[in-house]
């Protein structure tokens, strides 16, 4: 028997008590104690707080534009009565309602256990004369909550009655997250449109009792946020949200305002698509040198947006390693003006506090070096020795404090920053060797905590930055790991494999969350070449190549 079994059982009671009048309903006037109907007195100082509260609202949203006073009173008041019911109900078992005016409302979480900030519950309250209601819940709302509570206020009315001397607020039940996402993917709750928006419609008899609201909240209260939130990534989908038809794709990313995204591979072009109408905005030959074309390797948006970065090698090239047939090319991608082109190695790193220096592999006096180019001023201005192989793979930290280079010969060497002045090419490094052939690509999460790597070996090693050890070694790619991306809080690890799969990894404990693949009916595969996450981490794009090559666009539910 299920958990919730009981649960359905007295929430089918309930609603024939609710059918047969309110006089029925249970009702307790203790603090912490649950009641199916709650009695909300003029005494009740939260009362005055929330008229108080809703007359701020309208004053606030008078500024800005035409509104129905009475309406806007209306939908802040039925919203803070169903969240003072639920504290009545809960107690001190969940933080104080906020009545703080917050320009942007309050960020779809109304309370949080008093035990863990980071447990949110939302409060969905409705006005009806009938139990035959449906509460419209968000994918937000979904994503940001561990539970839904739906409190029904009974009247014929459409505007709140401030004056009354006191509210009669129904209790009608709750879900937790986890299982509104389950049962939307068993298709017993269907994603539905609402001006533009995701929602879920829930009946009365969708969800559980009221009654096991507090002892589902003290089972999380008593869990770690680890356990919360590897079960919650547990819980999560990822469903495909669009596919383009693009030949062989080796790179993909994000703008930084995350709507739009470019792409490059050996049709020779950068192409920037538009993640909104899922059309191709524009499109850049990409030259190297003598008006020869080549292919897109690798690609980046600078970090303000204006210019995407690239490079790759001229088609034909007799040897990669040959600096002659390859090169970084700086695009303002709105113009299709060429800022700046040099030759250099297959990979780059653009500092992320100065958008116009790029870091790659070079190949100096036969000496394997890191190189440093302003692309404004058009100068090589310093290299770093030491390294001791050629560079497959770079990346900086988030902080800039960290640039780490991953080699053919499967070393990786982290380059302690903090110190450098750009001009001492002797700096303090450190190298790991946990892989056992070439190192294709490097990521350091965005906390800057955690190093991956990902190499032909076919396995990720996850490298921790402050204690400088090993924390993980991932197996369960039979090719090579072609690329990798961490999602935007740090807490997943996206790799693409030339096996055709992407694997979704929970970076602190190694744990393998979900495999996504690629479309098997393409006319040659050579697996996943390129993994981005989108700036909110909802989405993740994928690039997989082959002559029916294609993009794929996962998101979130």
């Amino acid at each position: 028997m299920e958990w919730t079994d009981p649960l359905k059982s007295l929430q089918a009671d309930f609603i024939k008590r609710l059918q047969s009048g309110t006089e029925n309903l249970l009702h307790c006037g203790l603090l912490g104690v649950h009641s199916d109907i709650k009695t909300i007195s003029s005494s009740n100082s939260e009362l005055q707080k929330l008229r108080e509260y809703c007359w701020e609202m309208v004053r606030k949203f008078r500024k800005y534009k035409d509104i129905n006073p009475q309406q806007v009173f209306t939908n802040h008041a039925k919203g803070k009565l169903g969240e003072i019911v639920t504290k009545e109900c809960l107690g001190e078992l969940v933080r104080q309602v906020d009545y703080e005016i917050l320009p942007s409302g309050d960020g779809k979480i109304d309370l949080t256990l008093s035990s863990d900030g980071n447990i949110g519950i939302q409060v969905k309250t409705r006005y009806s004369n009938t139990y035959k209601v449906e509460w419209s819940i968000s994918l937000e709302e979904i994503q940001k909550n561990r539970a839904i509570v739906c409190v029904l206020i009974l009247g014929e009315q459409k505007i709140f009655d401030e004056f009354k001397s006191e509210y009669h607020p129904v209790m009608a039940g709750f879900l937790p997250t986890d299982l509104i996402q389950k049962q939307i993917r068993e298709s017993s709750l269907n994603w539905e449109d609402n001006n533009g928006n995701k929602v879920v419609k829930i009946k009365i008899d969708n969800l559980l009792y009221g009654g096991g609201l507090r002892s589902y909240l003290e089972k999380l209260s008593s869990q770690s946020l680890d356990e919360i939130t590897l079960a919650h990534l547990r819980s999560e989908q990822w469903e495909i949200l669009h596919t383009f038809n693009e030949c062989n794709v080796r790179c993909i990313d994000f703008h930084p305002n995350g709507k739009i995204f470019a792409s490059g591979g050996t049709s020779h072009n950068i192409s920037i698509w538009d993640l909104n109408t899922r059309k191709l905005l524009s499109w850049h030959t990409r030259y190297y040198y003598d008006n020869k074309t080549g292919d897109v390797n690798s690609l980046k948006f600078s970090c303000d947006g204006k210019f995407v970065v690239s490079t790759g090698f001229v088609s034909g090239a007799s040897h990669l390693r040959d600096l002659e047939t390859k090169g970084i090319q700086v695009l303002n991608w709105e113009t299709g003006e060429v800022i700046s082109s040099i030759r250099s190695a297959p990979d780059f790193a653009i500092h992320p506090s100065n958008n116009n220096i790029v870091a790659f592999g070079a190949v100096i006096n036969q000496a394997y070096k890191i190189g440093f180019y302003n692309f404004r001023t058009k100068e090589f201005f310093s290299t770093l020795e030491g390294q001791q192989e050629y560079v497959e793979s770079i990346t900086f930290s988030l902080n800039s404090e960290i640039l780490v280079s991953g080699s053919e010969n499967g070393q990786v060497r982290i380059w302690d920053l903090t110190k450098w002045d750009w001009t001492d090419s002797n700096v303090s490094s450190i190298s790991h060797s946990e892989h056992l052939k070439a190192v294709n690509t490097v990521a350091i999460s965005p906390d800057n905590q955690i190093l991956a790597s990902g190499s032909d070996d076919n396995t990720v090693v996850l490298f921790n930055l402050k204690t400088k050890r090993t924390t993980h070694k991932l197996t369960g790619h039979s090719d090579s790991v072609i690329s990798i991306c961490f999602s935007p809080d740090s807490l997943i690890l996206a790799s693409g494999s030339a096996d055709d799969t992407i694997k979704l990894w929970h970076v602190k404990t190694g744990e393998l969350l979900h495999t996504l693949k690629g479309n098997p009916h393409r006319k040659w595969q050579e697996g996943c070449l390129s993994v981005c996450f989108s700036p909110d981490g909802q989405i993740l794009a994928a690039g997989f190549g082959g002559e029916g090559g294609e993009i794929i666009l996962w998101q979130r539910t």
